[in-house]
């Protein structure tokens, strides 16, 4: 076991430095028209409004679609919309895709329309804009400039405080577009903006509330045998071997007692990543990882109780790229 990781890791680490330096050809880039369709939420994408979010973050930076794509008023325009969780996408009348005003329209709705700010000056680590009087400042300023700046989420119309988002206390700042959430010291995702603009409308069912606690069912018996794993899934072309993949688990079937690893990379390098693990009971965690050169490796050993059996799903999302690796894999019981 302890070879054949070793050899892996010299692939893995090759395939990164030629990706680095350029040896490894790029898969060619076609124009996307057919739809591209998601089962979590039962909505498609496709034409220029797939390619759009597909070559600008992907599901990071716009979430998954909430609404069909259809003909909306917007700004006193006939202009064909799609909304996501995080945005609502617009083709313009000469075909251009753009983001909607979304973070002004939240403002809106919340009764705090934007107002012109102080007019602070730059300094040391904040920018400064004349033309809504607010600036941004550290994580936030970095984030906007490493991700699209002014075409993509356009000028800040309020300064950074705090605010309580999804019961959560989080220091938060609004453009035009969208608006940023301070995670942690230097996280910064993208408000879910399309969601709740739909739902204050009335266009989007709230969420139900939680139902009363009932008996927790007999859980499913955990799989026995290690047939039918789903094959990882990542952007682009899935190829199989050791050509440049973004993700390997090694293994994706093992026993409660055995060690196993993971390898991810191509995301861009020092890149921030969020990892979710979905477990076999269902419970779901999250955290933030950092790439290295573009690629991230762990080595896990088992608790003191081995792991629990059942299938296991991990989800790496990159933060800057919205590239999207997903890899499973299964515990079966010992053999005796």
């Amino acid at each position: 076991m302890s070879r054949t990781i070793a050899s892996v890791r010299f692939v893995v680490a090759l395939l990164v430095a030629l990706t680095i330096v350029g040896f490894v050809p790029a898969q060619p880039s076609h124009a996307q028209t057919a739809q591209r369709c998601f089962a979590e939420t039962n909505q498609c994408i496709s034409g220029p409004i797939r390619q759009y979010w597909e070559r600008n973050g992907g599901l990071a930076v716009f979430g998954f679609p909430i609404t069909a794509q259809n003909a909306e008023n917007v700004e006193g325009q006939s202009l064909q919309v799609q909304w996501f969780e995080r945005d609502r996408l617009e083709i313009q009348t000469n075909g251009q895709v753009t983001a909607g005003r979304l973070g002004v329209e939240r403002l809106a709705q919340q009764g705090t329309p934007w107002q012109f700010g102080p007019s602070e000056a730059a300094d040391a680590g904040c920018l400064a804009f004349a033309e809504t009087g607010h600036r941004v400042c550290g994580a936030f300023a970095a984030y906007w400039q490493r991700n699209g700046g002014l075409a993509r989420f356009g000028f800040p119309v309020t300064g950074a405080y705090e605010a309580e988002i999804e019961g959560m206390r989080l220091t938060v700042q609004y453009f035009e577009r969208r608006r940023f959430e301070l995670h942690d010291a230097n996280t910064v995702l993208l408000g879910l903006l399309g969601s709740e603009v739909l739902r204050e409308r009335g266009e989007l069912p709230a969420p139900a509330p939680a139902p009363a606690p009932a008996p927790a069912p007999a859980p499913a018996p955990a799989p026995t045998h290690c047939d039918g794993i789903p094959d990882w899934v990542g952007d682009g072309q899935i190829i199989y071997g050791f050509d440049p993949v973004q993700g390997i688990i090694l293994a994706n079937c093992f026993q409660p007692r055995d060690s196993f690893s993971v390898f991810i990379y191509r995301f861009q390098a020092n890149e921030q990543i969020l990892w979710r693990t979905t477990e076999p009971n269902g419970r779901i965690t999250e955290q933030t990882i950092q790439a290295g050169r573009g690629g991230w490796e762990r080595d896990f050993t088992p608790p003191s109780a081995g792991w629990p059996l059942g299938d296991y799903r991990l989800e790496f999302t990159g933060l800057s790229s919205g590239k999207v690796v997903i890899l499973y894999y299964r515990v079966v019981p010992s053999v005796p």
